[in-house]
């Protein structure tokens, strides 16, 4: 049992180093993209399996984020995944909800 806790400890610190390497990576794109970087930013919340990188950026900036037809969020998905599978876990990219008042 202390073989496999430690090397659930040591993936775990991989992880999270690789983690922050996929952020710097994912807002070093993202400024690029966006037009408004104001109030822009990335989170990781690290689940059990899974690690959730949280965009946050202005409502102005949300239709850039997209994309057409969504295909912009969706790339930057499939990028974030395939990288973070390579190394053993599932990521998530969250972007906010704005509410849109008519």
């Amino acid at each position: 049992m202390e073989d496999f806790n430690e090397t659930a400890s040591t993936n775990r610190i991989c992880r999270t180093e690789y983690s922050k390497e996929v952020k710097t990576i994912l807002e070093d794109i993202l400024t690029r993209i966006l037009p408004d970087t104001s109030g822009f930013g990335v989170e990781i919340v690290h689940g059990e399996k899974t690690t959730i990188f949280k965009v946050n950026c202005s409502q102005k900036s949300l239709g850039h984020l997209l994309g057409k037809q969504g295909k912009m969020i969706e790339s930057l998905r499939k990028i974030v995944l395939s990288m973070t599978t390579k190394n053993g876990f599932r990521s998530i990219i969250e972007i906010p909800y704005y509410n849109v008042q008519k």
